[in-house]
């Protein structure tokens, strides 16, 4: 940044009217693009959740920290470290009362071909949100293995969830991943 701001000096023989034009911005555009492109590395996304937007966040404060105080601007360089740092260490605080999603695979096992609305009717009483199923059928014997995907934020322990769906008739076998 204090290189891009001394361009206008150093090639003070160039005017407006020659080919080449100087813009003391540039620096600063290609560091906002470079650190645009390594917080999108830094985001992270598989089927369940995104992960790394604060991370990728943190960078590009750091970089227009950076460039501020670059430009001179200390005192502005200064409040801004220390209001990011503020509401990070708050927003961490915050955090811990938002109830955080859970992901789980759910594989059951029923006897026969039997309908799914006793098993989804589990899921809703779990406030389980059904990401993905699959199912599979296979005679003889006649089995049905279902796999739910499943998101939720009760913390409810395994077992309780495992139990009720071991009551529903034909359910032989109740797998918690």
């Amino acid at each position: 940044m204090i290189t891009s701001l001394r361009v206008p000096e150093l090639f003070a023989h160039f005017t407006s009217d020659s080919v080449l034009r100087l813009d003391p911005a540039r620096i600063a555009y290609g560091t906002i693009t470079g650190i645009g492109f390594l917080g999108a590395g830094a985001i992270v996304r598989d089927k369940q959740r995104t992960r790394g937007i604060t991370t990728a966040a943190c960078l590009w404060v750091v970089a227009a920290i950076g460039l501020a105080i670059g430009c001179g601007f200390y005192s502005l360089g200064v409040a801004s470290t220390v209001i990011s740092i503020l509401v990070l260490y708050f927003l961490r605080m915050v955090e811990k009362f938002i109830p955080k999603d859970i992901y789980h695979t759910i594989l059951i096992t029923r006897d026969g071909e039997k309908e799914m609305a006793p098993l989804l009717q589990v899921l809703d009483e779990f406030q389980m949100k059904i990401l993905s199923q699959a199912i599979k059928i296979q005679t003889p014997p006649p089995m049905t293995e279902v796999e739910f995907s499943v998101r939720h934020k009760n913390h409810t322990a395994a077992e309780t969830v495992v139990r009720r769906f071991m009551s529903v008739p034909g359910v032989k076998m109740v797998e918690w991943k």
